[in-house]
């Protein structure tokens, strides 16, 4: 992750960034709730964010589950197969609470684990939102 924040931090020509992945839930989701969490997003906010993934992919998710119904694949398969291509809200509340308990907050994450300095965050903030 702190690759992610040293790709973001180097972006000194201000252009766009893409980063993303299959689901948007795992390093993706998360790199873009802790960089939300950096730029003084809300929580409600980053939250509904993380979740717009299943709307955006709703299309691409429902064709492959329905292809693997019609090929004969067990409902637990297609089921663990939608539960892989979704995002839930348990699954970021789930993390968001246990970096709360572990480090208070998800700032103090930022500086505690992946070492984001206050500088950086400036920097961050300097970066994508003026």
């Amino acid at each position: 992750m702190r690759l992610f924040f040293d790709q973001l931090l180097g972006n000194s020509d201000h252009t766009a960034v893409l980063f993303h992945c299959t689901a948007g839930k795992d390093r993706t989701g998360m790199g873009a709730a802790f960089l939300l969490s950096a730029l003084n997003v809300d929580r409600p906010t980053i939250i509904r964010d993380y979740l717009l993934t299943n709307s955006v992919t709703k299309k691409y998710v429902d064709g492959r589950i329905k292809k693997m119904k019609q090929s004969g694949l067990p409902d637990a398969f297609t089921k663990n197969m939608f539960a892989l291509s979704t995002v839930s809200p348990d699954y970021i509340n789930t993390a968001l609470q246990e970096i709360d308990s572990q480090y208070g907050d998800v700032k103090n994450y930022l500086h505690s684990y992946l070492g984001i300095s206050d500088e950086q965050m400036k920097d961050l903030q300097k970066l994508y939102l003026d």
